[in-house]
């Protein structure tokens, strides 16, 4: 082979990557950044050379060496489309898989091939190289932007604001998996005179029918409650069923993350000037986009006999919205790509310097109370100490609009109605119980803010029924006819003081879907239509 076809084997070698990282753009360009797939690409590049040579030097043939990186960069990509299957500890030892078969390449080619070079290889492989370039680059050049532009025609970024609106504090329970009023007395036999009368008490007004579609998944339904233009301009026409919802969860979530990321309810309600709070697991469901983050991942990291207690993050610059994209798009790169090393380099080039952990304001020794003197429901300390401090912090000053993710009524049911270990947590027998446990706290976590605060707005919306129950189980339980019921229906009130009220409250007590478009409209500013069913 002369210098030249060698030269020309190197550029070929060096174009492998860009390949199958500019189809993988393609097929995700919503989500990703184009500046970091090449970055990444250009990184894979340099190592697949370092592959390409290292054969050079064991086995002394070009040829061989080109089969080998070809090898080692379809194994990378191969690696990463397995890696989210795999559950085992010792997973991410499957991305050293490319290195020694892209020796076993090269040894076998030696073995077959002797030193043999195949001078026509450089040409044919600039060729088809060059081709798949072409059929890959040709779709990002007319389609005329990416990420960036697709985002500002899906999300609402920008809102009316009506300074002369009244300005209430705004707490949006989020009942993760809490069955709405009808299907619990159908199925369950539990009518929730007890439950329902507490919150006429309180002030409630509910929907006892409400239900929605979201293939009763949390990735999903959180951008169809919260981000209504979305809704209205993408995602509605993508779960208009519930095959087509389901659909969607095995596609990809890397959509989702973007719409949960510019979650339109959050950004409203900041536009107004209000102080953003957040109480949840960081990712996948909410990302610490707000003014303040409770972090309660220690709900789902301890056993149920350990106090957890809460982490703070204050974001000293919410608006810095580069920096949270950048990071966001690498953690979406991850999960398309290395099993998610790219968000972890990104986060050790540029650590954040907006985001400050910082200790709770307030100390509150009324937990047990709150969940009845329940030792095995202390896995949930973290929320009630995190609700406290939000509703009492002075740091968190008014107007406030808290999202408080409550999993007291989710999957698996492991309380009985007085919060006692349930015998069998993973049967649908068991939610009636369950569920009665998590109403009870629910209404001791409404006082809570009452108590303090007795003009909060107060929403009650679940994000679906329950999930995690198979068809099957739900059918030997209920019928075939209940099977949806059961996946979709969904706790749904709300707490609006007269003083509040503009008229328009029956919209949000219409389907879950006009809450938020309630809460803008009125809080906000006229911002969104309402739907009427």
């Amino acid at each position: 082979m002369s210098r030249v076809q060698k030269r020309i084997m190197l550029l070929d070698v060096a174009a492998l990557p860009f390949i199958p990282f500019l189809y993988l753009y393609n097929q995700n360009f919503q989500f990703l950044s184009f500046a970091q797939v090449m970055i990444a690409g250009g990184v894979l590049a340099a190592v697949t050379l370092g592959i390409f040579f290292l054969n050079v030097a064991l086995f002394r043939s070009y040829s061989g060496s080109f089969f080998a990186s070809v090898v080692f960069v379809a194994l990378v990509f191969f690696t990463s489309s397995v890696f989210s299957k795999l559950e085992l500890f010792w997973v991410y030892l499957i991305f050293a898989l490319p290195i020694p078969a892209a020796y076993i390449a090269g040894f076998l080619y030696r073995k077959w091939f002797q030193k043999r070079e195949w001078s026509a290889l450089p040409v044919l492989a600039s060729v088809a190289l060059a081709t798949m370039l072409l059929f890959n680059l040709v779709p990002i050049a007319t389609r005329g932007g990416g990420s960036d532009a697709n985002a500002r025609h899906k999300y609402k970024t920008e809102f009316v604001v009506n300074d002369k609106s009244d300005a209430p504090n705004v707490y949006w329970f989020l009942c993760d998996g809490m069955l709405g009023f009808d299907a619990m007395e159908t199925y369950f036999g539990d009518a929730q005179t007890a439950f329902s009368d507490a919150l006429a008490e309180r002030g409630f007004a509910i929907n006892r029918e409400a239900t929605f579609e979201s293939g009763h998944w949390t990735r999903i339904s959180i951008p169809v409650l919260m981000c209504p233009q979305y809704y209205d301009k993408y995602l509605g026409r993508v779960v208009a069923d519930h095959a087509a919802a389901v659909a969607l969860r095995e596609i990809t979530g890397t959509g989702l993350d973007n719409a949960r990321k510019n979650n339109e309810t959050i950004l409203a309600f900041d536009a107004k000037g209000y102080t953003t709070t957040t109480i949840s697991i960081e990712g996948p469901y909410f990302y610490p986009t707000t003014d303040y983050f409770y972090r309660i991942e220690a709900r789902f990291e301890n056993e149920k006999d350990e106090r957890t207690s809460p982490r703070l993050t204050q974001n000293i610059d919410s608006a810095s919205h580069a920096f949270n994209e950048g990071r966001l798009y690498a953690y979406q790169l991850g999960e398309l790509f290395l099993g998610g090393i790219p968000g972890q380099v990104y986060d050790l080039l540029f650590p954040s310097k907006t985001e400050v952990e910082r200790a709770l304001a307030t100390q509150f020794d009324g937990v047990s109370d709150v969940l009845l003197g329940s030792r095995d429901a202390l896995i949930n300390t973290a929320l009630v100490e995190s609700l406290y401090d939000a509703v009492h912090s002075p740091e968190i000053g008014a107007p406030k609009f808290v999202i408080v993710h409550d999993f007291l009524a989710h999957y698996p049911f492991d309380t009985d109605e007085n919060g006692s270990r349930s015998a069998e947590p993973e049967e649908i027998d068991s939610y009636g119980a369950h569920h009665t446990y998590a109403a009870k706290v629910l209404i001791n976590l409404i006082d809570m803010v009452q108590q303090a605060d007795p003009n909060a707005v107060i929403v009650l919306q679940a994000d679906h029924g329950l999930h995690v129950m198979t068809e099957k189980q739900i059918t030997e339980a209920f019928g075939e006819d209940a099977v949806l019921d059961i996946w979709n229906s969904t706790i749904s009130a709300i707490c609006v003081p007269e003083a509040y009220r503009n008229g328009e409250e029956p919209y949000a007590l219409t389907t879950p879907l006009n809450m938020a478009r309630y809460l803008v409209n009125n809080f906000v500013g006229e911002n969104y239509g309402y739907l009427t069913d």
